[in-house]
């Protein structure tokens, strides 16, 4: 159940727009920029090291196994689907990273009452996670490529149908 795994473990990246966005709004506006950024960065830097450190000191290979790769780190470079799937990654995270960072100006305009900024960015962060999730437990069925693949084609169909909308809106 690996893909379960990944996926539990990838909502953690998307829960953090969700917990970070309120915690980096009120840490980066306490201070003039030149002073609050490189304090922010700081900060987020020393958490997050003893979150990972503290996090891994509990892992553990797999009973059986001795190295985390047959064949090493050469046997995969090697691989044509390792670079496949490497940009399949790189071209969704671009892609989930510019529609995340046309969302929030997009929302800000928004003239519906009913439509909070806040509210719609933790919907957005919620969606983010539960696909995350989601796509992994799916993984672990139909297989990791054939997820991979289908989740690319929905993310470059739905990017070409909302980002061309963002650009008109800016």
């Amino acid at each position: 159940r690996r893909g379960l795994t990944t996926g539990i473990v990838l909502t953690g990246f998307g829960m953090a727009t969700f917990v970070l966005a309120p915690i980096l709004q009120w840490s980066l506006h306490r201070a003039p920029y030149e002073q609050s950024v490189p304090a922010t960065f700081r900060g987020l830097a020393v958490a997050f090291l003893c979150i990972v450190v503290t996090a891994a000191a509990g892992l553990r290979f797999p009973p059986g196994s001795t190295t985390p790769a047959r064949g090493g780190l050469g046997a995969l470079f090697r691989s044509p689907v390792f670079w496949l799937m490497w940009f399949l990654f790189f071209s969704g995270a671009a892609l989930g990273l510019t529609s995340i960072g046309e969302a929030a100006p997009l929302l800000q305009r928004a003239s519906s009452p009913w439509l909070a900024t806040g509210a719609a960015m933790a919907c957005i962060a919620a969606g983010n996670t539960a696909g995350r999730f989601l796509w992994g437990l799916l993984s672990d069925r139909f297989g990791r490529l054939w997820c991979l693949a289908l989740l690319s084609a929905a993310a470059a169909m739905a990017g070409s149908l909302l980002l061309p909308h963002a650009a008109r809106h800016a």
